[in-house]
C-alpha cells in the first residue's frame, strides 16, 4: 500500500492513461513509533521505456524516519 503511492506520482508526470501492474513493492521498517501523523515523502527516481521507479519514506512530525518504501511499475 505504502510503494502504491509511487504510482500517483508516475500518473502526474504524464498526460496519457499509463495504468500498469506493478513489477515489485518493498516496505523497509526503520524504527516504528507512535505519533499523531505522518508525512509520505513520495519520489519518482526514474522513468523509461514503459518502466518507472520510485521510492517513499515515512517520516515522524518531530524527523524520525519511520520506513522506506519503494515500487517498480
Amino acid at each position: 500500500l505504502l510503494g502504491d503511492g509511487v504510482s500517483g506520482g508516475v500518473d502526474g508526470m504524464f498526460t496519457d492513461d499509463i495504468r500498469a501492474r506493478s513489477i515489485d513493492n518493498s516496505l523497509r521498517v526503520v524504527a516504528p513509533r507512535a505519533c499523531d501523523w505522518v508525512l509520505a515523502d513520495i519520489q519518482v527516481d526514474g522513468a523509461a521505456v514503459g518502466l518507472a521507479h520510485g521510492s517513499v519514506r515515512l517520516w515522524t512530525p518531530d524527523g524520525h524516519l519511520l520506513a522506506g518504501a519503494s515500487q517498480s511499475r
